[in-house]
């Protein structure tokens, strides 16, 4: 879809159909980058929303594997219901985690010496399909809605 190509400033959003779930997409200038909206679909939409964010060590850009779930249930402030997150962002790996573990998650994955082994691509993919996200099917384009906000 070359309307969310990479730009700066960003200034469009997708929103397209994925199995009953919604998938978000925008122009982001370093890629789709969803900011605060899945806290605010949580808290606002009284919904599930997720971050999910998988760049593998051999590809380009920073090397990263993220989950955020955020819910409408939790005392957090901003609706953060789990994350798990290991990532190089130019300079040392890191791995943290925040919230309560998920009864499917690797505990043992924990104790991996090297932080990037600790939460890989994979591990996202399993905890994706163990939330129910349908993280292998394809979107429906037909049924994609593009938002563009106009300059200031």
């Amino acid at each position: 879809m070359t309307a969310l190509m990479p730009t700066a400033p960003l200034s469009r959003y997708a929103f397209v159909d994925l199995a009953g779930w919604t998938l978000m997409l925008n122009n982001g200038p370093n890629g789709t980058d969803v900011g605060v909206m899945p806290s605010l679909a949580a808290r606002q939409l009284r919904c599930r929303a997720i971050r999910a964010v998988c760049v593998p060590d051999e590809g380009p850009g920073y090397p990263a594997r993220i989950l955020e779930v955020y819910g409408p249930d939790t005392e957090s402030p901003l609706a953060l219901e789990r994350s798990v997150v290991a990532a190089d962002d130019g300079g040392r790996w890191i791995f943290e985690t925040a919230g309560r573990p998920y009864d499917f998650e690797d505990g043992d994955s924990r104790q991996r010496r090297h932080k990037r082994d600790r939460f890989t691509c994979e591990m996202l993919h399993r905890y994706l399909r163990a939330l129910g996200v349908p993280a292998t099917a394809v979107p429906d384009w037909t049924t994609a809605v593009l938002i563009e906000l106009l300059p200031t």
